[in-house]
């Protein structure tokens, strides 16, 4: 991981438009675990809305759905 903020953005964004690909809806636990990505879940959440996906935070749980 990166550690220049804007290098580790771009490392996050490239794994969520990798994650796109999948075509399923990840909670953001599960998308950290998956990629390899030591970030805050507010930060992931916050590239991910940036890139369109549906950020939907509900009953604590960040969950970032991908758009159809």
């Amino acid at each position: 991981m990166p550690r220049d903020r804007w290098l580790s953005d771009e490392y996050i964004r490239e794994r969520l438009s990798i994650a796109s690909k999948l075509a399923r809806s990840f909670r953001v636990d599960e998308f950290k675990v998956m990629f390899f990505v030591p970030v805050g879940d507010e930060r992931i959440c916050d590239l991910a809305e940036e890139l369109g996906f549906n950020v939907c935070r509900e009953r604590r749980e960040l969950i970032i759905c991908v758009k159809r």
